[in-house]
């Protein structure tokens, strides 16, 4: 796969709900950072923290799930940048997001979404 193919295999699995597939495309010891000042900011390192930290914050935080909705991608070599929407109950917002793919693994992103709307948005778990 392309890198290109393997971030993409990341939001099919994330918008089927299917978070074991999602996990398995990121290495063991990926490093995943949040911009921000909220529940969900912050450094993840390795895969499990990326799972049981920031996602499962994100799942508390809206038990009715979050739509990602892709409008562009673009990649330069293992660099891949994507550019989308998100809704959620109460939330919505332009996105970008950027991930490094090493050996069909993705093992860097950086998340460039709208942080004063996480904050506003988050309730208090």
């Amino acid at each position: 796969m392309t890198p290109k193919e393997t971030v993409q295999v990341i939001y099919d699995a994330f918008a089927s709900g299917d978070m074991e597939k999602f996990a398995s495309v990121f290495s063991e010891d990926c490093i995943c950072v949040m911009n921000g000042m909220h529940a969900v900011s912050g450094t993840y390192h390795g895969r499990d923290a990326l799972m049981t930290q920031m996602m499962a914050r994100v799942g508390k935080h809206f038990p009715d799930g979050v739509a990602f909705e892709k409008v562009k991608m673009f990649a330069e070599g293992n660099n891949v940048f994507t550019m989308g929407t998100i809704k959620a109950d109460g939330l919505e917002m332009s996105v970008g997001h950027h991930h490094v793919v090493e050996d069909g693994k993705v093992k860097e992103m950086h998340i460039f979404d709208d942080s004063q709307k996480w904050a506003m948005t988050l309730k208090p778990m």
